[in-house]
């Protein structure tokens, strides 16, 4: 895992559960119009749960972003964190939202909770 996990977390979690809706419709419509046998459903019900155990997985890393992120010693690192990396905020927003400037936060806050979200991220593969 790394500090962009976030950033493709949502969109792949969103196009498996798209895909699993998808699938299931159409599961349901071959079985409604009988086409559908029961090795062909066990192979398909074999795939539906391989993504379900792809969203956990991924449920699973965001958790550990979280605590990861929850582990930061300073609470405004930790918000500036949370902000930019889990919420994926543009910098004016993160600003907003911490009340600090967006040249303080990107010069002196960022690269320490960074460096020190870092530390936690790498303890997370020991």
């Amino acid at each position: 895992m790394n500090i962009d996990f976030m950033k493709t977390y949502n969109q792949t979690k969103e196009s498996i559960e798209n895909e699993l809706i998808q699938f299931a419709g159409l599961i349901k419509k071959a079985t409604e119009a009988n086409c559908i046998t029961s090795e062909t459903f066990e192979k398909c019900k074999g795939y539906a749960d391989s993504l379900n155990i792809e969203i956990q997985s991924l449920n699973e890393g965001k958790e550990l972003f979280t605590k990861c992120i929850e582990s930061i010693s300073k609470d405004n690192y930790k918000q500036v964190i949370k902000e930019r990396l889990l919420h994926n905020k543009k910098w004016d927003d993160v600003a907003a939202a911490v009340g600090y400037t967006k040249k303080h936060i990107q010069t002196s806050i960022y690269p320490v909770a960074l460096k020190e979200f870092e530390v936690h991220l790498q303890c997370t593969h020991s």
